[in-house]
């Protein structure tokens, strides 16, 4: 699972990828930079 957030720093996005973490998912992240940097680096989104 991939969280972002919209803050650069990721201030929501890691707190709950913690909580996962806790809860046993082993494959958790916090996408740095959030959202505004996935679309700066030109990677792929959809919209729904």
């Amino acid at each position: 699972m991939v969280f972002y957030c919209a803050s650069p720093n990721e201030e929501a996005s890691v707190p709950i990828a913690r909580i996962f973490m806790r809860s046993g998912f082993t494959k958790v992240y916090a996408l740095k930079g959030g959202w505004e940097e996935w679309l700066k680096a030109g990677y792929p989104t959809e919209k729904k």
